[in-house]
């Protein structure tokens, strides 16, 4: 059977019973399979097979598959891109997707919050949809997402931006008061207010 500890050459054998179930027409089959290959693939860090994988996959599942498959292959590849801090290419892989499936899911929520940098609705969203949306190796790249330096340096830059915009907001209030206050005391001198 396949070996955990040796995920490269449990994904060649898997690969290969793919090909073998494609020729004998075994299509429920092979959607078991092409999952194992692609959370092999995922495990391995071989993040350009998983995507092959996952389009490969897309015609069967079309066939036979249900909507919550096709849902879990699409976030898995728009955290993909994510993880290498591709928003873009995880933007325009979601909307070939969408106007290939008809489906509805929480992708585009996932893609805003990303490029909002939102830390705490992220994580919540990792916690509360996509733990229960996506199979553990793309969890697993969701939760390296959150914890890579590159997530926190830039949550941490808006922040700072986010204060200096406040700090600029509070100072031009200050000022618009000010200036209001001038006008009304020329309008009404010695205290005719």
């Amino acid at each position: 059977m396949l070996k955990s500890s040796d995920p490269e050459s449990s994904l060649k054998l898997v690969k290969r019973a793919i090909q073998v179930a494609e020729v004998e027409d075994k299509n429920h089959q092979l959607v078991t399979m092409y999952e194992n290959a692609v959370n092999l693939s995922l495990k391995i860090n071989n993040y350009t097979e998983a995507v092959q994988l996952i389009d490969s996959s897309y015609e069967l599942l079309e066939k036979i598959g249900t909507s919550e498959q096709i849902i879990r292959y699409i976030l898995t590849v728009c955290l993909i891109h994510l993880s290498k801090d591709d928003w873009v290419s995880a933007k325009n892989y979601l909307e070939k997707m969408k106007q290939r499936f008809s489906l509805s899911c929480r992708a585009d929520e996932l893609l805003e919050i990303y490029d909002e940098k939102e830390d705490e609705k992220f994580k919540d969203l990792i916690k509360n949809y996509l733990s229960y949306a996506v199979d553990n190796e793309a969890l697993k790249i969701a939760n390296r997402i959150i914890k890579s330096k590159e997530w926190i340096s830039s949550i941490q830059e808006t922040k700072v931006m986010q204060s200096h915009t406040n700090n600029q907001t509070d100072q031009t209030s200050h000022l618009n008061e000010k200036k209001s206050q001038q006008v009304d005391e020329e309008e009404f001198p010695d205290g005719l207010l």
